[in-house]
C-alpha cells in the first residue's frame, strides 16, 4: 500500500504550481521579444511594396466583401513590420472612367502625415504604400471607393486591425 504524507503532497504540489508558473512566464517572455523584435528588413513609410521582400511574407490581416463587390483588405508582412490596403474588384467591372482607390491609416489620424493612398484608374487593383506600424499596440484602417464615370461609391466603414 503507498503511503502518501503530507509533506509529499505539498512538494508535489508546489512543484506542479511552480512549473506551471515558470512555463507561463517563458511564454509571456517570448511572446515579447516576437512583438517587438525590430523587423528583420528595414522600409519605410511610403515605399512601394514591389520594391522591398515584404511580399514575401504577406499575409490578409483583415478582409472584406463591400459594396460593388469590391474587396477592401490590409495585407501584412511580419518580416518587414509593415501593412498596406488593397481596393480590389472583378475584372469584369472595370470599365472606362473605372476609378478605385484606396487609403491606410494610423486610427484616428485619416488624414494624418503617414497616411498612404492610392489611385488607379481603368484597372481592377488599388494597393497602398507601406505603412510602418511604430508599435503593436496602434491600430491601422483601410478605407476605399470605386467611381464609374460621375458615380462614386463609398466602400463605407474603415477595415481596421
Amino acid at each position: 500500500m503507498i503511503s502518501i504524507t503530507r509533506t509529499t503532497l505539498l512538494v508535489c504540489m508546489a512543484f506542479v504550481i511552480g512549473a506551471t508558473a515558470a512555463s507561463g512566464i517563458t511564454v509571456a517572455i517570448m511572446r515579447n521579444q516576437i512583438e517587438s523584435a525590430p523587423a528583420a528588413v528595414v522600409v519605410h513609410n511610403g515605399d512601394e511594396v514591389e520594391f522591398t521582400p515584404c511580399r514575401s511574407d504577406a499575409r490578409v490581416l483583415a478582409s472584406e466583401r463591400r459594396a460593388a463587390n469590391a474587396v477592401l483588405q490590409i495585407m501584412w508582412s511580419d518580416r518587414c513590420r509593415a501593412a498596406w490596403a488593397t481596393t480590389t474588384i472583378p475584372t469584369t467591372a472595370v470599365e472606362v472612367d473605372t476609378t478605385v482607390r484606396v487609403s491606410l491609416y494610423i486610427d484616428g489620424l485619416r488624414n494624418g502625415p503617414d497616411t498612404q493612398d492610392d489611385t488607379e484608374n481603368n484597372l481592377e487593383k488599388a494597393e497602398t504604400p507601406l505603412l510602418v506600424r511604430p508599435d503593436t499596440e496602434t491600430r491601422l484602417c483601410a478605407v476605399g471607393t470605386v467611381s464609374q464615370g460621375a458615380t462614386t461609391i463609398d466602400l463605407g466603414a474603415p477595415v481596421c486591425i
